[in-house]
């Protein structure tokens, strides 16, 4: 099996709207926690330039996130995400996507995009995320704040000077 290259595209995303608005634009099927749409992280600017990586195997949501900071990215907000699939409306069906954050209590949360069935089977789900992440295409963007250090083989993002995970 071969490794994916990364996808790379720049996107003006629109953050006039509620999440709300913004998802029933979309008009696709839909299993979303509304009550998370309250304490999805925001964050990003209105024009982005938005990367989407591929995960071969088991993936832990921290294990994907020492992945976000060995290519210098955060996962990107729901904003972001909504505007790639709608630029892109055969993304899902030819790779789903998602990002994912971690709440206050330490529970990790996602909103993907997928197909379970081509063009008319289109989803977005946002949802605690109970599963590790098989074949995944997961989406980010540079965080000009973020510097990368590999420290045997363990990417560590540094802020000011807190790291990102502690191993």
């Amino acid at each position: 099996m071969g490794k994916y290259s990364d996808k790379v595209f720049d996107i003006t995303v629109n953050r006039n709207l509620t999440h709300r608005q913004e998802i029933d634009s979309l008009r696709l099927r839909e299993n979303i926690d509304t009550s998370l749409l309250n304490i999805f992280p925001e964050g990003g600017a209105k024009e982005e330039r938005i990367t989407l990586f591929h995960l071969r195997g088991n993936v832990r949501n921290k294990e994907l996130e020492i992945e976000y900071c060995a290519r210098g990215l955060v996962p990107v907000d729901i904003y972001s995400i909504i505007a790639l699939n709608k630029n892109y409306p055969r993304l899902a069906v030819e790779q789903q996507n998602a990002t994912h954050w971690q709440g206050g209590n330490g529970k990790w949360y996602c909103a993907a995009f997928l197909s379970l069935g081509g063009e008319t089977e289109r989803w977005i789900c946002i949802h605690l995320n109970r599963n590790d992440w098989l074949d995944w295409w997961h989406v980010g963007r540079s965080d000009n704040k973020v510097s990368v250090v590999e420290d045997m083989g363990m990417a560590k993002r540094n802020r000011n000077p807190v790291p990102c995970l502690s191993h």
